[in-house]
């Protein structure tokens, strides 16, 4: 699917550090995923944005000349 490059870059300004803690030999590290709110998504997927906003079947996405990851947000403590 095609996606206007400004579309992209604004929803790329809207990326969330997700913290992740763990525990290794009783020291505390914390890990960050990126993650953008499903709505952000959605608004660059024109007809197809039921896909994100009604069946949320994305978990994660990956814009096009990116080699980064990021998890879609769709709500919880995180939204």
């Amino acid at each position: 699917m095609d996606v206007d490059g400004k579309a992209a870059r604004r929803a790329l300004k809207h990326v969330e550090r997700i913290p992740e803690t763990y525990e290794i030999l009783g020291k505390t590290y914390t890990h960050y995923r990126l993650g953008i709110k499903a709505p952000y998504i959605a608004s660059l997927m024109g007809e197809a944005a039921w896909l994100v906003t009604e069946n949320k079947d994305f978990e994660k996405v990956l814009f096009e000349d990116d080699e980064i990851w990021y998890e879609v947000i769709y709500g919880g403590e995180n939204a």
